[in-house]
């Protein structure tokens, strides 16, 4: 484990302490006749010596998980999808509590080797009892990678027609660790991949992210996915009654799901 900071301060503190109060005892001013006229003395050194060890241990207790502490807010630039892709995974795997994703578009596993990985970090975290939520942009043709999440993952996953309009996408870890990738919206394309990237350790930047993902997701306007496919599903019908298999793979859903959700009341 490296020293950080607050190691290192507190060992400074201590070593400077004890090493002041040896001097003080080998030039006489301690000694054994006058250790309780020096009470005041002893106390406030004994202090320091303590207030160092604290240091010490606590920040090893953060080191290691068991104690929170704030950190100082930790920005780092991506240069390349691969690391973007990577950092997501990492922070979902490191997830204590809670995981928020929010993002454009969305692949299935099959299709795409950074969606599979994604995908596969999320599964895992949602089977060790993470609290998991994802929100896409709404259309059609989102269905097929949404599903993987929302009904073979039964991990929690909402539509919003908002998100098309957003240059913004990201993944927010317990509240306060960030991989944010940033796309310039075009008039002419639906979706728009990222092309700036970063990675963020920041408990402020969490909670703005984390207050904008909520109100978001608990605005009524936006749908489950199961809302929102039903809908999808029941209109597509209208117009091709009876054609679940050329719905199927239009819309890139499983032909019995597509029965069934057609027939829900």
């Amino acid at each position: 484990m490296q020293l950080t900071r607050g190691v290192i301060r507190g060992s400074l503190v201590t070593v400077a302490t004890v090493t002041g109060f040896f001097l003080l005892y080998l030039s006489g001013v301690l000694n054994w006749m006058n250790f309780v006229l020096q009470g005041f003395t002893i106390s406030a050194m004994g202090a320091l010596i303590g207030g160092g060890i604290v240091m010490i241990v606590s920040d090893l207790w953060r080191d290691r998980g068991i104690l929170d502490v704030p950190q100082d807010p930790e920005i780092r630039q991506l240069t390349d999808r691969n690391q973007y892709v990577d950092s997501q995974v990492k922070f979902i795997e490191s997830a204590k509590g809670t995981v928020d994703l929010c993002l454009n578009h969305l692949d299935a596993s099959a299709e795409s080797e950074v969606a599979e990985k994604i995908n596969s970090a999320l599964l895992e975290a949602r089977k060790k009892g993470k609290d998991i939520k994802v929100l896409i942009a709404d259309g059609q043709d989102r269905l097929h990678g949404a599903f993987e999440l929302a009904q073979e993952a039964q991990i929690p996953l909402k539509l919003s027609t908002s998100i098309h309009y957003t240059d913004l996408h990201f993944l927010n870890v317990d509240h306060d660790r960030i991989v944010m990738g940033i796309a310039e919206i075009s008039p002419m394309k639906d979706y728009v991949p990222t092309d700036t990237w970063a990675k963020i350790r920041s408990g402020s930047l969490g909670e703005v992210l984390t207050n904008q993902f909520r109100a978001i997701w608990d605005d009524p306007r936006t749908p489950s996915f199961l809302e929102y496919s039903t809908r999808i599903i029941k209109d597509a019908l209208k117009e091709h009654p009876g054609e679940f298999d050329m719905l199927s793979r239009l819309l890139g859903l499983p032909e019995p799901f597509i029965r069934e959700r057609g027939q829900d009341p």
